[in-house]
């Protein structure tokens, strides 16, 4: 148990802890870096949790405060002895420490009392991106603690699916699915400020994705309630492009994710969505349409379902997402007709839908099993209805915004 949380539980979480470089801010994800038992009255029994970089809005208004709510937690208490008996614990009232943008603290209190020596606690948010941490176990440090679960691969900032395949007498065919993110928040209210890369890219396959995009990134989290609010992304400049450069394009982007709360399904799963509204524009540098502009409106939507698990595979993501471009110019559609590809220009909306199921190891680390059809630019490659698997590592930058 470090330091802050000894100081947190022998003074009944009312002092200040020693404080860090940056207050915490709500950007709608967040990581839980330790959880510990309180052994000290009035509070014994209860679940110290430290949240990492960012945390709840009214955890931050609320500081020394006990909270009567506490529907956003859940405790999963596993016999050590027996791990296939597991029972749920809820949390009837949640404790905020003082000073909380820099204590990052809470204190759960358990419907039932808890024993970390006979049981394993894990101790999960039911908001943002369903970070866990479990009690008693290291604190989570450097990457570990910046970085948290993500949902699926349009919530991710590092994410890579892969798989190569060699025959004799040929060049090694592969499928690459990778993206790398990271932005630096630029100050509490100022949003975040970095870089993207993404690399889709199909060799295995007659027609597959052709996708690669280097941009620069902005973004800003307004939290209207809980677990409610307006993600703002803005890629200022950017290129997208394909395995070859025989077809390149410079554009900006902007768009809206709506982000709606979470709801329970059943008893062990939980479910929420998205609803998103943007623009793409640029200019066609290279390829069939050279010269022209681009203008295309985005519509689209997102739902995620998490099914929490058991002893080796920890929880079930199964993500799924629809972007549909409306395009005001003609722009390349490739196609496979008996068998060989085809290039035509048109300006028909190109839907673009992706259903995946990833069953996780750790919070990273996954087997995945996914669904893929439309296309997505620069080339507009058509995947019709093609089903994919593969070991996925993903996570998510929690601060950005």
């Amino acid at each position: 148990m470090g330091p802050r949380l000894v100081a947190f539980a022998t003074v009944m979480l009312g002092l200040a802890a020693p404080a860090v470089a940056q207050p915490a801010k709500d950007t709608l994800s967040y990581e839980l870096v330790s959880a510990t038992m309180s052994q000290t009255p009035p509070r014994a029994g209860f679940v110290i949790v430290e949240f990492g970089r960012t945390m709840l809005k009214r955890y931050l208004e609320a500081g020394n405060t006990t909270l009567p709510t506490a529907t956003e937690w859940t405790i999963e208490a596993r016999e050590r002895a027996n791990p296939s008996n597991v029972h749920t614990v809820s949390v009837t009232e949640v404790f905020v420490a003082a000073d909380p943008a820099l204590n990052r603290l809470v204190a759960l209190k358990p419907a039932t009392p808890l024993d970390p020596a006979t049981h394993q606690i894990r101790i999960r948010l039911l908001e943002g991106n369903y970070p866990e941490v479990i009690v008693a176990q290291p604190t989570k440090r450097g990457a570990s603690a910046f970085y948290g679960p993500s949902k699926g691969r349009d919530d991710s900032d590092i994410y890579f699916k892969g798989l190569a395949v060699g025959t004799t007498g040929s060049a090694p065919a592969y499928t690459i699915d990778a993206k790398y993110a990271y932005e630096q928040s630029i100050g509490a209210k100022g949003g975040s400020l970095g870089g993207a890369v993404a690399y889709n890219v199909d060799k295995a396959s007659d027609i597959g994705p052709d996708t690669i995009t280097i941009t620069s990134a902005y973004s800003k989290v307004f939290v209207f309630d809980a677990a409610t609010g307006l993600i703002l992304t803005a890629d200022p400049a950017g290129l997208e492009f394909d395995s070859k450069n025989d077809t390149r394009n410079f554009r900006s982007a902007g768009r809206g994710q709506f982000v709606v709360p979470s709801a329970k399904v059943g008893s062990r799963s939980y479910v929420t969505g998205d609803l998103t509204l943007g623009y793409e524009a640029g200019r066609t540098q290279k390829g069939e349409t050279a010269a022209s502009g681009i203008w295309r409106t985005l519509v689209g939507a997102g739902g995620y379902v998490l099914l929490q698990g058991g002893p080796l595979i920890k929880r079930i993501d199964i993500a799924a997402s629809w972007t549909v471009r409306l395009l005001a110019q003609d722009e390349p559609m490739t196609r496979l007709v008996d068998g060989v590809s085809s290039t035509t220009l048109t300006d028909e909306a190109r839907h673009f839908v992706t259903v995946t199921g990833a069953l996780m190891v750790n919070k990273s680390l996954g087997f995945s099993v996914g669904y893929r059809h439309g296309s997505e630019p620069p080339t507009y490659r058509y995947v019709k209805h093609r089903g994919e698997v593969g070991l996925v590592f993903k996570l998510k930058q929690v601060n950005k915004g």
